[in-house]
C-alpha cells in the first residue's frame, strides 16, 4: 500500500459511508481494544469531514509508492530521494497550536508494512473537528 492508496481507499470507504472499513486506515493502537471499533467508524467520519471542510489534497503531492519515497522532490528538499515513515498533508492552525494531519508507515507483525492516519493525527480528530 502507497500513501496514496491509503488516502484513495479512506476516501473511498467514507464516501460510501462505510466507517467502519475506513477505520482500518486509522492507527487506533492508543485506543482500548474493546473501543477500537465503534471509536473507529465516529472518528473516521469525523476525519473524512474535516479533509472535506479544511484540507485541500494535493494529490501530486501525495507520493504513490510503497516506501513513501519523493523521486521527484527539490534537492533543496532534505527529504528528497529517501523513503519516508510520516507524510504531512496539512497542519491546521488551531487557537492553542498547529496540528498536523499526517499518514505514517507501519509494519504490523508478521505483515507487509501499510500507510494509516498517524496516532496523533487520530488524537487530534475530534479538538480538530471542533474548531
Amino acid at each position: 500500500m502507497t500513501p496514496q492508496a491509503a488516502l484513495e481507499s479512506f476516501f473511498y470507504y467514507t464516501e460510501a459511508s462505510k466507517y467502519d472499513q475506513a477505520a482500518h486506515l486509522l492507527d487506533l493502537r492508543e485506543l482500548p481494544a474493546s473501543e477500537q471499533a465503534t471509536e473507529g467508524a465516529r472518528l473516521s467520519e469525523r476525519l473524512q469531514q474535516i479533509l472535506d471542510r479544511k484540507v485541500v489534497i494535493r494529490w501530486g503531492d501525495v507520493v504513490d509508492r510503497p516506501d513513501g519515497l519523493n523521486a521527484l522532490g527539490s534537492n533543496k528538499n532534505p527529504m528528497a530521494g529517501k523513503p519516508r515513515r510520516s507524510i504531512r498533508l496539512e497542519r491546521l492552525n488551531l487557537v492553542k497550536r498547529p496540528v498536523s494531519i499526517r499518514l505514517h508507515r507501519v509494519k504490523p507483525k508478521g505483515e507487509e508494512p501499510v500507510w494509516v492516519f498517524s496516532p496523533q493525527t487520530v488524537q487530534s480528530i475530534d479538538e480538530l473537528y471542533d474548531y
